[in-house]
């Protein structure tokens, strides 16, 4: 019986987790709100400034935590920030003074979500997975929208019982737990720990910058979350101060998360699909070998127009008719191999077993992990290809890769 492929077990994993990590930090801060002011007399603002500096000190972070967790995987830092979390929360049950609470939540926390948000586990799912990317990507944020379906009622009926310190250990232990395990047993760093040999996929730090579409996308992600951290910082204590029972305004700020379920599913699955319009919107601005496009958009680039970064494999030859004629000339598709004569732009960076297909279009493993290098199939597959988009494809070469990156 063949075996589920592991890159299914770490979204289902990181689901779990992701659940865990925003409910008990980001999600929680808007039902706290009410009863620390209560409690100890701070202003809301004076709150709330340690919810926005969190997210900053989490922003600045990013940049020296993804580095890390390309050179030395996920496992690690996530485990770490499960810990850290744990901690901080059940110190936060203790606090007394501002300074301890900025201390505890701007600072541990902040460094703690940096190490468990979306922008890392995103890293892991997007190693794991190439042609089926967008849906293990659909599967994760799904999973993780039940954070605040889950954890808002939660935190709500914990402090209307017991009151807020309690729920901060009960919030500490979930962390440690729940998502300190799973991070520490089940996360891998890459597929290639089983193949060191084959190079990964991506684009640096400096090409990056250099794009227009990385800050485009950087300002309209900021923009944004400014938006959305502030309903989860004021939405519950605007209910409850307009006279909404605390336990029904946290089951709203629920609801309101339940309905973002579906969206994350549709654009998540659509991204599949639609790719190969951003490719094709950035290839026109980007092009920058002789030739022009081929004609019905991308079908004679070797890229295919599917989002994906690996490079076909021709291998020219020549098939006999019934009669004795030369037919139409066949690419034989070959993992492992790649023949003399193949031009240098057309030879792969992977061991995949892809091609060009009927009218240019690229044909590819099933599987989301790419075989090993080095070996070829028990039989090769041979298809159709018109000359002329074998020609077109050659002329094309690759694409920048900082284009295949965003599309």
């Amino acid at each position: 019986m063949r075996r589920p492929y592991y890159g299914w077990v770490l979204v289902c994993a990181l689901g779990a987790t992701t659940i865990v990590s925003y409910g008990t930090t980001q999600y929680l801060f808007g039902v706290l709100v009410v009863p620390m002011q209560r409690d100890l007399g701070w202003s809301r603002a004076l709150l709330s400034g340690a919810f926005s500096l969190a997210f900053a000190i989490a922003g600045v972070l990013g940049i020296p935590i993804g580095r890390l967790v390309d050179r030395r995987g996920a496992r690690a830092l996530m485990t770490g920030g499960s810990l850290l979390g744990a901690a901080c929360l059940a110190l936060l049950s203790q606090v007394r003074e501002p300074w301890q609470f900025y201390l505890l939540w701007a600072g541990g926390l902040g460094l703690a979500q940096a190490l468990t948000f979306y922008p890392v586990t995103f890293t892991v799912i997007t190693n794991w997975f190439l042609t089926r990317r967008g849906r293990a990507l659909a599967l994760l944020t799904l999973l993780g929208g039940f954070a605040s379906v889950i954890f808002y009622p939660l935190a709500g009926v914990l402090i209307a019982h017991y009151g807020w310190r309690p729920t901060l250990l009960v919030m500490a232990g979930c962390q440690l737990v729940i998502c300190a395990p799973i991070h520490f047993l089940l996360l891998r760093r890459h597929p290639d720990e089983l193949r060191p040999e084959q190079p990964r996929e991506g684009v640096l730090l400096r090409p990056a910058l250099a794009t227009g579409a990385f800050w485009a996308l950087t300002a309209s992600s900021g923009l944004g979350l400014l938006a959305h951290s502030v309903l989860l910082a004021h939405q519950v204590p605007y209910l409850i101060g307009r006279g909404f029972d605390p336990v029904f305004a946290a089951g709203v700020a629920g609801l309101l998360g339940l309905a973002s379920l579906p969206s994350r599913v549709v654009m998540n699955l659509l991204s599949d699909r639609l790719a190969y319009r951003a490719r094709a919107l950035a290839g026109f601005h980007l092009r920058h070998h002789d030739g022009d496009l081929p004609r019905g958009g991308l079908e004679g680039h070797p890229d295919g127009g599917n989002g994906e970064t690996q490079e076909p494999r021709p291998v020219p030859q020549r098939g006999t008719g019934a009669s004795g004629g030369d037919r139409e000339p066949l690419c034989r598709l070959q993992r492992g191999r790649v023949p003399e004569g193949v031009p240098e732009r057309c030879r792969p960076d992977d061991g995949g077993s892809r091609g060009l297909g009927p009218e240019g279009r690229v044909s590819r493993d099933d599987h989301d992990q790419p075989p090993r290098p080095g070996t070829a199939p028990a039989g090769s597959t041979t298809v159709q290809v018109p000359p002329a988009s074998v020609d077109r494809a050659s002329r094309l070469g690759p694409w920048p890769s900082s284009w295949k990156r965003v599309a």
